[in-house]
């Protein structure tokens, strides 16, 4: 198996897949290889949360504040804060479950996707998915024990 492909992952979802919380990839597209085949997770930026603003006039550790606002935030999942943009682990996708659109509701009270842990609530896959067809990549072999390593480090 030498074929590889490198899937953007927000930080939120490395820590489930990392935690055994998630063992699929849900995904709109589908790789142009078949399984099975190799997925370097790189875990995206993610989004910051605001924490507080700062205006002009206000008190900031004793001591009066004059400029313009500042915005404090801070990673919406700090469980991988440091390693946003690197290469944190891989996986082995050994096979893709194919959803047809308004399916998974359907699917999962059935029990036939039993095994198959997205990590999402009903919402944010609606909210992901849409009426789209979805497809599951099912994660196996996952490997997180290396350093997070620079984008840059792969071809």
């Amino acid at each position: 198996m030498s074929a590889a492909v490198m899937v953007s992952i927000r930080p939120k979802w490395c820590a489930k897949i990392e935690g055994g919380r998630k063992t699929v990839e849900v995904r709109t597209t589908r790789p142009k290889i078949d399984p099975p085949f190799r997925c370097y997770m790189y875990c995206s930026k993610g989004s910051n949360k605001l924490l507080d603003i700062i205006r002009d006039g206000d008190c900031n550790y004793g001591e009066i504040y004059h400029g313009p606002p500042v915005f404090i935030t801070s990673p919406e999942d700090s469980f991988y804060y440091g390693n946003h943009g690197k290469v944190v682990g891989d996986f082995i996708c050994d096979r893709i479950i194919t959803i047809p659109p308004g399916k998974i509701r359907e699917l999962m009270q059935s029990g036939t996707l039993d095994g198959c842990y997205t990590g999402m609530t009903t919402r944010e896959f609606v909210k992901y998915a849409g009426e789209k067809t979805v497809y599951f990549w099912h994660i196996s072999d996952l490997n997180m024990d290396y350093m997070p390593r620079e984008l840059s480090d792969y071809h």
